[in-house]
């Protein structure tokens, strides 16, 4: 049985700054992929509008279409046992004209229930402002555990004064009765039964900003899930309005004990005075941050700024974060806060690096030459500068540097190379030490080893085994014979 309501609230002036329930209108689907109200609604430029959906079972919402107006999500939630669950999208801007409003869902619930709510006097810019959520298994609570309950009661915070506290309830086959001081705009229900989808929608006005109760009760113990959203209204008359420019800052890597500096733009966007009470920080680490100039108390008048500047000075390593708090007489941005986030680092140095680490010649000709490149690179975080590249120890006359001796700059990441040749001059084995001298705080200066042998030019050596052979006697007209192995031990090829 589909029992279509609707309703017309009073109209108020505009630009009152009051929200105003003004229409509802609700319909359901059985078996259907889609939903959607028995009457239309009436399209009013910049009104808002809310569709609550509720299914048995809970299905998801994938779209909403209706006055020619973009639908968004608002929120979403199951009840505790996920036996149904409930959707809340807004639209808000200039409809096309009076219209249906249709959900599709994600699947196909046994029934499905659609309330579309109109109201007047929301703001434009920030139509909502908190939200919450809830089951049997507490605020936002999760889809299954719960068990079934005959009340609900969540706390809401209001953001600005004036608001309005729009709360929805998927109440399956059960009747509802709101909470103190608020109006039930209409129950309606599809299907019968367990299988029944429910839902009840009703609002209250907060005059000032406070937290407050969103509740109500069924008629009997059932599991259920509600969503509650503030509407926010919208501004009106003259009155300051603070903006920040930035609105955050992260003063990203910063060296321990050093400074770095920003300045904020601090303007009155509103068209009567803005006064500001102070500027303060806070947070776990609002004494790594420190207000320099244009802090205090001050008042702008509409269209002028003061620019404040405020500085990270970290005292340890690691990720720092506070708030600056300006605290004005903006009716609904009071406290205006400013994200400040950033990070102590330690002061970038040097750090020296070779490829190879050290070289062995091996064996090299007397008189003769062997060279090696090597690649010295900068493994640091700041510019490493080479003021001499030499060659020091007891052989060093036995080496030399062939090219990339004289001084070098190395930005972080970059290289420069050094090619060293093995001269020895005479027999036996040598060694001495490629060093660089830089501003390496920890390896200046920087030795590379270097070893090398140095023998003679390599010549052939004959052997023969055996070196001598005597054949004994050997009747006249026989032969005797004997193999003689010619060996080079020598380190040049032997030519016979």
């Amino acid at each position: 049985l589909d029992v279509a309501l609707s309703g017309t609230g009073e109209e108020v002036p505009a630009g009152s700054g009051q929200v105003v329930f003004e229409e509802v209108v609700s319909g359901g689907s059985t078996s259907s992929l889609t939903v959607s109200t028995s009457t239309a609604i009436t399209g009013v430029p910049g009104d808002l509008y809310l569709a609550a959906m509720t299914t048995k079972p809970n299905v998801s919402v994938s779209s909403v279409a209706g006055l020619g107006l973009t639908w968004t999500e608002v929120a979403a939630q199951c009840s505790g046992r996920k036996q149904t669950g409930m959707r809340v999208w807004l639209a808000q801007g200039t409809p096309s004209g009076s219209d249906i409003v249709t959900a599709t869902f994600a699947s196909q619930p046994s029934n499905g229930a659609v309330v579309v709510t109109r109201y007047s006097g929301v703001d434009q810019i920030t139509p909502i402002g908190s939200v919450v959520t809830g089951n049997s298994n507490g605020e936002s609570g999760a889809c299954g555990g719960g068990t079934d309950s005959n009340a609900y009661s969540f706390n809401i915070s209001t953001t600005a004064p004036g608001s309005f506290i729009f709360g929805a309830a998927a109440l399956r086959n059960k009747s509802h009765t709101p909470g103190a001081g608020y109006i039930e705009r209409l129950e309606f229900a599809q299907g019968s039964g367990g299988s029944t989808a429910g839902l009840a929608i009703q609002d209250i006005e907060i005059a000032s900003i406070s937290t407050v109760a969103l509740d109500g009760t069924f008629s009997s113990k059932v599991d259920w899930a509600v969503i509650g959203l503030e509407l926010r209204a919208a501004p009106t008359g003259p009155a300051p309005d603070i903006t920040v420019l930035p609105s955050g800052h992260d003063y990203g890597d910063v060296v321990v004990t050093t400074s770095s500096a920003q300045t904020f733009e601090i303007r009155n966007a509103g068209d009567e005075d803005l006064t500001v009470n102070s500027t303060s920080l806070v947070g776990a680490d609002a004494s790594q941050f420190a207000i320099t100039s244009g802090g205090g108390s001050f008042t702008l008048i509409p269209g002028a700024s003061q620019n404040m500047d405020v500085t990270f000075t970290p005292s340890s390593l690691g990720g720092k974060s506070a708030t600056l708090r300006i605290s004005s007489n903006d009716p609904d941005e009071d406290p205006f806060d400013v994200a400040l986030a950033g990070n102590g680092v330690s002061a970038p140095v040097p750090d020296i690096a070779s490829s190879p680490t050290s070289h062995d010649y091996g064996d090299v000709v007397v008189n003769t030459s062997s060279a090696q490149l090597f690649v010295i690179s900068n493994v640091g975080s700041a510019d490493l500068n080479v003021s001499s590249t030499s060659l020091v120890g007891t052989d060093a006359a036995q080496f030399s540097i062939d090219s990339g001796a004289a001084a070098f700059v190395l930005s972080p990441g970059d290289t420069h190379h050094v090619s060293v040749s093995f001269n020895p001059d005479a027999l036996r084995a040598k060694s001495a030490t490629l060093q660089l001298v830089s501003d390496d705080p920890d390896e200046n200066p920087f030795d590379i080893p270097l070893t090398g042998n140095s023998i003679l030019t390599p010549i052939p050596d004959i052997a023969v085994t055996p070196s001598s052979f005597d054949y004994g006697n050997v009747f006249e007209g026989t032969g005797a014979s004997q193999t003689f192995v010619v060996d080079n031990t020598g380190q040049a090829d032997l030519n016979v």
